[in-house]
């Protein structure tokens, strides 16, 4: 056991050298704000791009469904099929019936990202929509997607649906991520058909227009993720920070087979190389902000083959430079933005029909493990019958990747991480946790919420995080509290600090007699300390 432990350790060496080289460069510049970017004047015309490998009977009804699309589309369209791993022989009668298409042919099995990387080759137009063999573009779908094109935007992610309509809408197109065991987790997110094009994380590379050029861009820097999987997550990450956008138009439809593009490959290992490539998203875009030696630690609990591979020296160069550039931008538009998000709404609930909250809180609501956050998240789902709940959640690390089933309460949720340390140069304790849990990643997210969601009423949870009440608007602002380790002198500096803070809410929510007397003169309500709100 000792020595293939010391086999990993030294296997892995120039991985761990690299990632902690880039940390340490990334300490040492100033941070690098993100700014919006343009790109060059594009002009007409679009490319369609399809990777393809051994399944011309699903390729059939795409192209068909494809030229009804490519008709209604006014401008130039170009259709390139590039099939890898499959004898030319299989497609003759496909060859014939789409003469005009642009046929490629490579003998050996290229996988998702290098069959786009090289069918990229030859494209000559601005805008290439990449397209999976296995989608049904609807008849308008193109033409839905063209007309947002700007000289700002990365991509545009299409709204895909299941042909099998009994199966749940694992993916949608609409795209966010939450973190598990320090490790990002992206996810799909069923859409507001009232939401209209929104900004979101990522656009799936199955379903989606991509500006040609920044596109060839990112697949030099992801030949990591070879050869299918959260390359896409990756392209969208770097463009954001970039200073590009990426934005999800829900009126433009696909329909998918579900992942019948890798049909080849057993489920285990399909499930082997997505674990392998959460690592590379993490060591390349420090996502869940996991230090160098939980990478590698984590590397180490995966299968021989994915250790191996990602101990390779070529991916090398290009990791260090993304975690450069991810330390030095840690927080990314599209989350600061409040655009990623969880729509998950009431039955026969719509949006406009109650008054928007904003519930803010610095600790993780799940696994309810704890009597406090079992009685919050009981408060928080008999408010909702009244209100649109927006989540605004600190900690994210410590959510289950499914809670988004336990907080179909809310309307949307935003889950962040990165809390620092209490400062040690504050020297009272009160104050270096408030400071703390009042951090710079959690205003950003609260400012971009309030920017988004123009919530109608902002709620606070826990005495930690009252300094955010500095960035509250015209809105009311209301704060639960249990100040039992607050001192009831008024005489230091500490207790003065949080009462001046609490008498900026418009109201004090506390769960006992003794706390409510404990304030004073504060507006205060209470709300007694029970397991249901309903008490």
């Amino acid at each position: 056991m000792a020595t293939r432990r010391w086999r990993q350790a030294l296997r892995l060496l120039p991985l761990w050298l690299t990632l902690h080289a880039a940390d340490l460069l990334a300490a040492c510049l100033p941070p690098s704000p993100v700014r919006s970017r343009r790109m060059a004047r594009w002009k007409p015309g679009l490319a369609i791009l399809i990777p393809e490998s051994g399944t011309p009977g699903i390729l059939a009804d795409t192209l068909a469904a494809l030229r009804v699309a490519a008709n209604a589309v006014s401008e130039p369209v170009r259709i390139h099929v590039l099939v890898n791993g499959a004898p030319r022989r299989d497609y003759h009668e496909l060859m014939q019936t789409h003469s005009d298409v642009n046929w490629r042919f490579v003998g050996r099995a290229l996988g998702f990202h290098g069959a786009v990387e090289a069918g990229m080759r030859e494209l000559d137009e601005d805008w290439v929509y990449l397209l999976n063999s296995d989608m049904r573009l609807q008849p308008d779908a193109l033409a839905q997607v063209l007309p947002l094109r700007d000289d700002g935007i990365f991509a545009i992610a299409s709204r895909i649906k299941f042909q099998d309509r009994q199966r749940r809408a694992e993916e949608t197109g609409l795209t966010g991520w939450s973190i598990h065991e320090q490790m990002p987790r992206p996810y799909d997110c069923e859409p507001d058909p009232l939401d209209g094009v929104v900004e979101h994380l990522y656009a799936g590379g199955g379903a989606s227009l991509f500006r040609t050029t920044a596109l060839r861009r990112a697949l030099r820097n992801s030949r990591c993720y070879q050869p299918f999987y959260l390359e896409d997550v990756d392209w969208g990450v770097s463009a954001w920070r970039q200073g590009l956008r990426v934005v999800f138009c829900p009126s433009s439809l696909a329909t998918h087979l579900h992942r019948a593009t890798i049909s080849r490959f057993a489920p285990d290992e399909v499930e082997r190389v997505v674990r392998r490539n959460q690592c590379w998203l993490e060591s390349r875009q420090a996502l869940a902000g996991a230090t160098p030696n939980a990478i590698v630690a984590h590397v180490c609990r995966q299968p021989a083959s994915s250790q191996r591979e990602m101990a390779a020296l070529r991916p090398l160069p290009s990791l260090f430079a993304s975690r450069v550039r991810a330390a030095r931008t840690p927080h990314l538009p599209a989350l600061a933005e409040g655009y990623v998000t969880i729509p998950a709404h009431l039955p026969g609930a719509r949006r406009g029909q109650r008054p928007r909250l904003l519930w803010i809180t610095p600790f993780a609501l799940l696994p309810t493990i704890h009597r406090d956050a079992h009685r919050r998240m009981a408060l928080m789902t008999s408010i909702s019958a009244h209100f649109e709940v927006i989540l605004l959640s600190d900690e994210g690390e410590h959510y289950p990747a499914d809670s988004w089933r336990e907080l179909s309460c809310c309307h949307a949720i935003r889950l962040i991480g990165g809390r620092p340390k209490e400062d040690p140069s504050i020297a009272d304790p009160v104050l270096a946790r408030f400071a703390s849990h009042a951090h710079t990643g959690l205003r950003v997210a609260v400012a971009g919420a309030l920017a988004h969601f123009r919530p109608d009423i902002v709620h606070v949870e826990h005495l930690a995080a009252a300094e955010l009440v500095e960035l509250r608007g015209e809105q009311p602002w209301t704060i639960a509290v249990q100040l039992a380790a607050m001192a009831a002198s008024g005489n230091d500096a500490a207790d003065h600090h949080q009462r001046a803070l609490l008498s900026r809410y418009d109201s004090v929510i506390v769960d006992s007699g003794d706390d409510h007397d404990l304030l004073g003169s504060l507006r205060t309500q209470t709300i007694a300390n029970a397991g249901s709100a309903d008490r």
